[in-house]
């Protein structure tokens, strides 16, 4: 692990023995899930899920986890939504080194993961995304602008404008086929940013 790395893993597994998780609004990217995986394969990739939120919507959604695959940093993490959803394959990895083979993975999400790694890190991590993605894959990533109030993880987060982070996608051999600027969604006055993209037919990695 990266100092940073390790950083976020003992905060989030701090969050998690200690009671302090709370159960998430699972609508919050419901219509980012919907268009990413509507006529997709049903092999889900949630690289960053955190206290599952996502579980809980490919539950709601699919009524089953099936093609469900997690990763996460934090152990604490995993075993939380273990707890609660014991059938989800979840597995502890870091995204810069993805445990997965050349060009395995059709759908990928990744909603607030890689502001977790820092600014001279995101490329190799993009670059190791664009090696495990399926040739024309489709994912989401999301993160956040600076906020205009503390935020609790603060120390621990990167924070992009929307271009520039296109650019890196792009960078690392990415199509970047919609990308998201909404300051309305978070009552805590952050601005999140979403980024749809797809892995181009040509890519033979």
């Amino acid at each position: 692990m990266t100092p940073t790395e390790a950083r976020v893993a003992s905060f989030y597994d701090a969050i998690a023995s200690g009671g302090q998780l709370m159960v998430k609004d699972i609508n919050f990217w419901r219509r980012e899930f919907g268009l990413l995986t509507e006529n997709q394969p049903r092999n889900f990739f949630d690289l960053g899920c955190g206290d599952g939120r996502e579980v809980r919507l490919c539950r709601e959604v699919w009524g089953s986890l099936d093609g469900y695959y997690g990763l996460d940093l934090s152990a604490g993490m995993l075993k939380y939504v273990k707890s609660f959803a014991p059938e989800a394959k979840l597995i502890r990895a870091r995204l810069g080194e993805l445990p997965f083979a050349n060009a395995s993975l059709p759908v990928v999400w990744a909603a607030a993961s890689y502001l977790h790694v820092d600014r001279d890190q995101i490329t190799g991590a993009l670059e190791e995304l664009f090696r495990v993605m399926a040739v024309k894959g489709h994912g989401f990533i999301s993160l956040k602008t600076a906020p205009q109030n503390p935020d609790y993880n603060q120390n621990l987060v990167t924070y992009y404008e929307l271009a520039e982070f296109g650019r890196y996608l792009r960078e690392a051999g990415f199509d970047v086929t919609c990308k998201i600027s909404d300051p309305q969604r978070d009552p805590r006055g952050v601005t999140w940013l979403g980024f749809f993209f797809t892995k181009p037919e040509q890519s033979t990695s």
